[in-house]
């Protein structure tokens, strides 16, 4: 199942050396998931799934992957955990604002 970015209402920019999230995204018990995310600045894309549909009880650790600056990349949970929700963040390396693109969350059962 595709989310739209609407749903995932990741920001459009980020200030330099700021850390921006995304609205708590809704998996619905999906055990598998990719999150990409394309930066204008080099940063980190992270990803913490939770219990909760409110995204307040965390499953596992924080999946993170470093963003090259015009590079899209991408985060995957792949374990069979069912899922009841997932906040993604960016964290902007530079001193420099980033314009975000290509925001997605694909859930798979």
């Amino acid at each position: 199942m595709f989310v739209p970015a609407s749903v995932l209402a990741m920001p459009g920019t980020a200030a330099g050396n700021a850390t921006v999230t995304s609205a708590v995204v809704n998996m619905q018990g999906f055990t598998r998931s990719a999150i990409s995310l394309q930066s204008t600045t080099a940063g980190t894309l992270s990803v913490q799934r939770y219990v909760d549909a409110a995204g307040t009880v965390p499953l596992g650790t924080v999946a993170s992957v470093a963003l090259a600056a015009n590079t899209p990349n991408s985060v995957g949970f792949y374990d069979g955990l069912p899922s009841g929700s997932l906040i993604v963040s960016f964290a902007n390396s530079a001193g420099t604002t980033a314009t975000l693109t290509n925001a997605a969350v694909l859930l798979s059962p």
